[in-house]
């Protein structure tokens, strides 16, 4: 059965740490995520995008990532983000994670247009 990914995490808390799904299975299994940041790498106004692409966490973001968890303004721009309501981070916004999608995009379609397609 198949589940629009934003339906599965409308009614998850912006504070939440894990998606309630999550919970058994995370309780009871050695994992390398760090629960004190919020879940989920969705970015980008992918409800409406012609092509997602999915990959897997980037990775966890020196403590940056961290100290958004702990921020009220952070948790609820995190949460829209992973609502598909907020465009890509922007360098101002999340310089790791900006870095990341640059790296990305420039190997895939050249440096050039690297800016271009993350705006």
């Amino acid at each position: 059965m198949a589940v629009d990914i934003f339906d599965y995490w409308r009614d998850v808390p912006p504070e939440a740490r894990m998606h309630p799904d999550d919970v058994d299975v995370l309780a009871r299994t050695k994992h390398g995520f760090d629960l004190r940041c919020l879940p989920g790498q969705l970015a980008g106004l992918l409800p409406t995008a012609p092509v997602v692409l999915l990959f897997l966490s980037g990775g966890l973001s020196d403590e940056f990532d961290i100290l958004m968890a702990d921020s009220p303004s952070k948790v609820r721009e995190h949460h829209q983000r992973r609502m598909g309501l907020l465009p890509l981070w922007s360098p101002e916004d999340h310089r790791d994670a900006w870095a990341w999608w640059t790296k990305l995009d420039s190997m895939a379609v050249g440096a050039d247009r690297a800016e271009t397609c993350l705006t």
